[in-house]
């Protein structure tokens, strides 16, 4: 993650990683179900699901920015064998 945005704050990347980390995890978007799954010191549910909904409320987080490097090497693989793609928005 640090390769594909650098210019991330540190403290952002990390809550990333381990939102995604737990989101592959756990396999689910349930939002409490997520909380559950949470590698945080804290045995309180509540708190584990407002840790998750302030990473979401980031403003400085844009799903765009975060999205576009992931998305352009999805693309770029899976179009390496020579066949385009067909990307449905």
């Amino acid at each position: 993650m640090r390769r594909r945005l650098p210019r991330q704050r540190v403290t952002q990347r990390r809550k990333l990683s381990t939102l995604v980390a737990t989101l592959l995890q756990e396999q689910h978007v349930n939002l409490m179900a997520l909380g559950c799954g949470l590698p945080l010191e804290t045995e309180n549910r509540a708190s584990r699901f407002q840790w998750i909904k302030r990473v979401l409320a980031n403003g400085l987080i844009d799903p765009a920015e975060v999205m576009a490097p992931y998305a352009r090497e999805v693309l770029e693989r899976s179009s390496a064998g020579g066949v385009q793609p067909i990307v449905i928005i």
